[in-house]
């Protein structure tokens, strides 16, 4: 089974919407001062990801700009994404078909960066915001976390 899921066939890039590109540069910039600020793409939307998954926010992309070479990303990143989609379909065989893997990412990543922008953007101390969401996704998601019945 391992040796399936190391062979999923994702697509090259992974994309986010077009109109988003500029935004994702923006926060990435060194001089942005954004918390992102001299980050990789590839890791505000892997943020993207998990906030975007652990808040629900699935949003299909209105345009596609390919932005995330599939190689840019750690092996522990890949299969953060393999589990994400695995988890959203429940079932294993999603593995066998890399493009609705791709898709079901894209669209947790595009939610999530949206969820991102408007903390960025907002009055809140973006990134004291964004330090308690992690550590309440970490904790969450932990493997020693208590596992209730509501968790599946």
């Amino acid at each position: 089974m391992i040796d399936e899921i190391e062979e999923t066939e994702i697509p090259r890039d992974l994309v986010i919407e077009e109109k988003k590109r500029d935004r994702y540069k923006e926060l990435i910039d060194e001089d942005s001062g954004s918390p992102f600020a001299g980050q990789q793409m590839s890791k505000l939307f892997m943020v993207s990801l998990g906030i975007g998954y652990d808040q629900g926010l699935q949003k299909s992309l209105d345009s596609r700009s390919g932005s995330i070479p599939w190689s840019a990303l750690t092996k522990d990143e890949q299969w953060v994404i393999k589990s994400v989609a695995v988890k959203e379909a429940d079932d294993a065989e999603i593995l066998k078909d890399g493009s609705q893997v791709a898709q079901i990412v894209q669209e947790y990543a595009n939610g999530g960066f949206e969820y991102i922008d408007d903390l960025v953007r907002g009055p809140k101390d973006t990134l004291s915001t964004l330090r308690t969401e992690v550590v309440t996704m970490h904790q969450d998601h932990r493997p020693d976390a208590d596992v209730t019945d509501d968790d599946d």
